[in-house]
């Protein structure tokens, strides 16, 4: 008699006899278990891999917390500029100091900088010798340029950002 090989699902050759019908079966139920254990680790995996992820998530979201009371200061580069009337030649030297509320606002700031700082060479140029040399004068001029600032990124961004402004140094001449 002559034999013949069959392919069973797994690949492998099973002889024809008897009992090659159950020899197809335990085959195919054997490369289905490998199927199975195959399919029940892609799952661990994924479901590894999905928690790996929601935890990369909150842990992100824990460091963009910020507490309500964050406060932090950017300090502008010195400005140095005339001011006064025409024909007198006066100049005034001041360091500013910016207080935000928010890594946003902080960036928001350092984002505008170039704008902001045009804008405020502009209001100390044009102010008076009057204006540059008393104390409120000065306060109001700080007020001035907290709302320059504030109007400038609410142009900008859609919000002020900006909680105030110090002259940390006022030096005229």
């Amino acid at each position: 008699m002559r034999e013949t090989h069959i392919i069973g699902p797994t690949g492998t050759a099973v002889q024809h006899g008897d009992d090659w019908q159950e020899q197809v079966i335990l085959s195919a139920t054997a490369e289905l278990s490998e199927w199975i254990a195959g399919r029940e680790t892609l799952k661990q995996l994924f479901l590894v891999l999905v928690l790996g992820l929601f935890l990369q998530t909150a842990w992100a979201a824990d460091e963009e917390a910020v507490p309500e009371d964050y406060v932090n200061y950017i300090e502008l580069k010195p400005f140095l500029t005339n001011y006064g009337e025409p024909g007198k030649v006066s100049f005034v030297k001041c360091e500013i100091t910016i207080q935000v509320s928010s890594p946003a606002a902080h960036h928001a700031v350092n984002f505008h900088m170039p704008h902001i700082r045009n804008d405020i060479v502009f209001l100390l140029s044009d102010q008076t010798e009057t204006q540059m040399m008393s104390v409120e004068a000065q306060s109001d001029l700080a007020k001035k340029a907290l709302k320059l600032v504030q109007n400038i990124l609410v142009e900008e961004e859609g919000e002020a950002f900006v909680s105030d402004l110090f002259f940390t140094s006022f030096i005229t001449q």
